[in-house]
């Protein structure tokens, strides 16, 4: 139904509160299926909206009918017993907050002003019958032979009570409800609560303007909003017939600044505040349906995109497990400091995940024995389960895979399409880097969206230790204060990490972080097309010869957080943006030659560091262990040349490795009885000759390695 330009204009904005009555707003019955609103509510509860449902109904027939399990309790709120009860529902159910009970001179005040009122009818020539009309409440039925309970009252039964009480000399069911109010007061009750639908009068100790004047305290004062951030839609605002609408009460003047809606038909007209929108229950789905779009339009758009310029776009299709290692290799994502190998999130049998810092090293335990790098704690650890089954490239089918490094800006995606064994299809993509603005911050943006049907969607962080013994002698785990990890990784006789890491819901995506089995998650109920996506974030901070402390890894990834997934890629894309400026070469005639071209210069760029000159360039990067990240004689021939005309900073820095190494080449040039210094054929940290004395061959025999002899 199309809206009126003026209510669009209204409502074309986000709510930070959503407050409804549930009766003809929500269900025209207690049969109608509500599973669209259900899954709604829960979304919005995870994208951070407060939910208020005000309602006459008791908790066990609203909560059979809505059934919402938000993943967080906190969020979904219902005001019930008009305005009696308070209940907040998380994954258990609903939990009461609070609940007004009677005392025994209430009960008793509000059965006599029940009878008084039945006897000055009856005087009348009005036979009316007392019924409990639920907790705290009594009511009149001005229509006493019917076997129902009363539920929504047609015009007609309205007209034929209206014209009963006329004809008793009473006038309407609003005057007969003044006079209810004047007997209660006779009785003794100082705050009566009197309502009317026309065809019966309740009188109580509460009604729907406590329960909205709870929620302005709770959910707006107490959480720092104004009235202004509050929508509330309803279908009764107005009069009908001769009674006051079901949703009046809920026009508190305290909350004049709300949006106040009816999705009702409104025979009578409205107050001059309320929006009338019509349309019932589906329009009532169409505003919530467009208060999830506001926000889940965020994490599309959101989701950053590799350079469209496929000269810049280095891809690899498909997934091969005999050229995975490789692959993960080619992936590297590197700044100088760190270089992460572009495995898998959820790992496969034949992945390799590990992260190398430049220039820490241990001493490796097989022989022959020499120096090894100390992998880094794995930050890149995701694991994803949907419908209730892990998800990774052998559980069914694989429908698409490609990876894709941006070189352009030093970002690896990756696009996957899987149908599970289940028969569901899901839909991955992943972004991730190693930031070149400030080099010990690493992030990874994930997101998962069903495709065919609706289903719970959960991540879950990993940390792992890769390539444990050997050089790295143990690893050690601590929570942070916020949800994360803090690990702390020791080299064997020589430097350690401190790797501090954490998922986070990214902006717009429906899901929350909650305990599941112990384990903490971050996931949610989606529809198919919404986006269940997460930031993982990690500040990592190395040393040559010790372990850092907790504390300084903690800084890092507090100063990630601090920036955010989005402005952390703004500044990473700047800074690569900057270096290829001064170090692009454009070739005309083949695409393969530029992209092999700029493959190369990628991987210069994000291995060498610009000013630590403690480290230099390994034979391989930092993109894996071969040749063990060590620093060949020969270098500077390679790679010098490249840094002198594209950065200057960083051909400095190399030469200065050598200088501070000086000692190192010295003493091996007196070892082989020479005079000056003889630079190592490799070295790692310390400038002494690294290569080892002998390798095994593919028969397990001893091939000595005659090179560091040279």
């Amino acid at each position: 139904m199309p809206r009126p330009t003026d209510i669009r204009r209204a409502l074309d904005r986000e709510f930070a509160v959503l407050c409804f009555s549930w009766h003809g707003t929500v269900a025209a019955d207690r049969q109608a299926d509500t599973t669209a609103v259900r899954s709604r509510v829960e979304r919005l509860c995870a994208l951070g909206v407060d939910i208020a449902i005000v309602s006459s109904a008791g908790v066990a027939d609203l909560d059979a009918q809505l059934r919402a399990r938000p993943d967080v309790e906190g969020r979904l709120f219902l005001f019930l017993s008009r305005g009696s009860e308070v209940y907040v529902v998380g994954p258990n159910g609903p939990r009461l907050l609070e609940r007004r009970r009677a005392s025994e001179a209430e009960d008793e005040q509000l059965l006599a002003a029940a009878v008084a009122l039945r006897d000055r009818l009856g005087e009348a020539g009005v036979a009316v019958r007392v019924d409990s009309a639920g907790l705290n409440r009594l009511a009149v039925d001005l229509v006493p032979g019917r076997r129902q309970p009363p539920g929504p009252q047609t015009p007609e039964l309205q007209q034929q009570v209206s014209a009963r009480l006329e004809a008793a000399g009473l006038g309407g069911a609003a005057e007969v409800a003044a006079q209810a109010r004047v007997l209660a007061r006779e009785v003794g009750l100082a705050h009566p609560c009197v309502t009317t639908d026309g065809t019966q009068i309740e009188i109580g100790l509460t009604d729907k303007s406590d329960s909205m004047r709870y929620l302005l305290k709770a959910l707006i004062t107490d959480r720092r909003r104004g009235p202004q951030d509050m929508i509330v839609l309803g279908d009764e605002f107005g009069p009908v017939g001769t009674a006051e609408g079901a949703d009046s009460l809920m026009l508190v003047p305290e909350l004049g600044r709300s949006t106040f809606v009816s999705v009702g038909v409104e025979p009578d007209g409205l107050p001059p505040h309320v929006w009338h929108a019509g349309g019932g229950s589906d329009e009532f789905l169409r505003i919530l349906h467009d208060q999830l779009a506001y926000r889940e339009g965020e994490a599309y758009a959101n989701f950053p995109d590799p350079v469209g310029d496929p000269a810049w776009r280095f891809v690899v299709k498909g997934f091969d497990p005999f050229r995975e290692r490789e692959v993960e290799t080619w992936l590297t994502v590197a700044n100088g400091e760190s270089g992460t190998r572009g495995a898998l999130e959820e790992g496969s049998a034949v992945s390799t995940p590990a992260t190398f810092v430049a220039g820490v090293f241990g001493d490796g335990t097989d022989e022959p024995r020499f120096r090894q790098p100390v992998p880094a704690p794995d930050w890149t650890g995701l694991r994803l389960r949907a419908w209730g089954s892990v998800v990774n490239l052998s559980n069914g089918e694989l429908i698409e895979h490609e990876r894709v490094l941006d070189m352009r800006h030093g970002v690896v995606y990756r696009y996957w399409r899987q149908r599970l064994r289940t028969g569901h299809t899901l839909r991955v993509r992943t972004a991730r880097f190693a930031s070149l603005a400030d080099r010990q911050i690493l992030a990874i943006r994930a997101e998962a969206t069903p495709e065919d049907a609706a289903g719970r969607i959960v991540w879950a962080g990993a940390v792992g230790v890769t390539h444990a013994g050997g050089p790295t002698k143990e690893t050690q785990f601590e929570k942070l204060d916020a949800p994360g990890f803090i690990a702390r990784t020791k080299g064997r006789n020589g430097g350690g990490h401190a790797l501090a890491v954490t998922t986070r819901p990214a902006p717009g995506s429906p899901v929350v972080r909650h305990m599941e089995q112990a384990r903490d998650v971050i996931g949610g109920r989606l529809e198919p097309g919404d986006p269940a996506t997460v930031d993982r974030l990690a500040g990592l901070v190395s040393a040559r010869t010790t372990v850092p402390s907790a504390d300084s890894a903690r800084r890092v990834l507090e100063r990630a957080e601090q920036l955010g997934f989005d402005e952390l890629l703004r500044r990473h894309c700047a800074a690569w943006d900057e270096r290829w400026h001064d170090a692009d070469l454009r070739l005309s005639g083949d695409s393969m030659d530029q992209e092999a071209l700029r493959f190369s210069i990628y991987h210069m760029i994000s291995t060498a560091h610009p000013t630590k000159d403690t480290v230099s360039v390994g034979a391989r990067g930092l993109g894996g262990m071969s040749y063990f990240l060590h620093v060949f004689w020969d270098t500077e021939i390679f790679v010098l040349p490249f840094f002198i005309y594209s950065h200057p900073q960083t051909a400095r820095t190399l030469l200065a490795y050598r200088y501070r190494n000086l000692d190192g080449a010295r003493e091996k040039a007196r070892h082989m009885g020479h005079r000056g210094a003889l630079y190592p054929w490799e070295s790692a940290d310390k400038g002494v000759e690294t290569t080892p004395p002998y390798c095994l061959g593919p028969d397990g025999e001893m091939v000595p390695i005659l090179s560091g002899l040279m």
